[in-house]
């Protein structure tokens, strides 16, 4: 077998196994510490993109619920709403209303970029003894989310 034995130009004879393991080791370790973090930061980046797009689907959910709210404060001031585009902010949702008399089925439904959430309410009308104040009770809410 033989080993590692070099001699130096004044004669000295000088053995370089234990500086070739070490030198395997440090760069075996290293490669293991660079795995290591370049997998943190992966992990990282994609926990920030999940939470990301957590936001926006919330945020389009916001966004059917208010045109919910929209389309039950429409309906109140008029029985015959029928639906429509509800303008909010700089984005807008699809509504419409089926249905007679004192109980309709909202469907509102909103997109933004690669979400849409499609929300089903059935609602009856409630008035008041004197029938001079009319509100609409949400009797039902559905949530979707079409692919």
């Amino acid at each position: 077998m033989s080993s590692m034995i070099s001699t130096a130009k004044n004669g000295v004879r000088r053995n370089f196994e234990a500086g070739a393991a070490a030198l395997l080791t440090v760069i075996i370790i290293g490669v293991m510490i660079l795995t290591l973090g370049m997998a943190a930061a992966f992990q990282g980046q994609t926990e920030a993109l999940l939470a990301g797009q957590t936001d926006y689907e919330n945020y389009v959910r916001s966004l059917a619920q208010t045109c919910v709210d929209e389309s039950l404060y429409r309906l109140k001031l008029n029985a015959a709403y029928a639906g429509g585009t509800v303008p909010i902010g700089v984005d807008s949702c699809s509504v419409s209303v089926a249905g007679v008399g004192s109980s309709r089925t909202i469907t509102a439904t909103a997109f933004s970029d690669i979400y849409t959430k499609v929300i089903t309410v059935a609602a009856s009308l409630k008035q008041n003894v004197a029938a001079n104040a009319r509100a609409w009770h949400v009797d039902s809410w559905t949530e979707s989310d079409p692919p």
